[in-house]
């Protein structure tokens, strides 16, 4: 299963399941964790570090590249509006604009 296969499915897990990401315990914050690793490596290997550090800093990543241990919840919240921009569009101008504009979370 390559990167995008990955995605999909982690794309399709946030959408059945947000919960997950809203309200972790300590097991679903280790998965997240975990999940948030693979969206990087996949991200990175689509767009390249510079653009993601855009996308990041447009979702108010916390320092960042998220803060798992001070920030937990702001951080998932941040990657769950990157995911939830990435449904919407998969042109890489238009998620920027999206999340700076803030669009909610479906």
């Amino acid at each position: 299963m390559g990167y995008a296969d990955q995605l999909r499915a982690m794309i399709k897990e946030l959408r059945e399941r947000p919960e997950i990401f809203e309200n972790p315990d300590a097991d679903q914050l280790e998965s997240n964790k975990q999940t948030v690793d693979l969206m990087l490596k996949a991200l990175e290997a689509i767009a390249g570090r510079d653009y993601w550090k855009r996308v990041f800093d447009a979702a108010e990543m916390p320092n960042g590249v998220g803060d798992w241990e001070k920030s937990p919840r702001k951080t998932a919240r941040a990657y769950k509006r990157i995911l939830a921009t990435m449904l919407e569009t998969q042109d890489m101008g238009k998620i920027i604009g999206l999340l700076e504009i803030k669009v909610p979370i479906q």
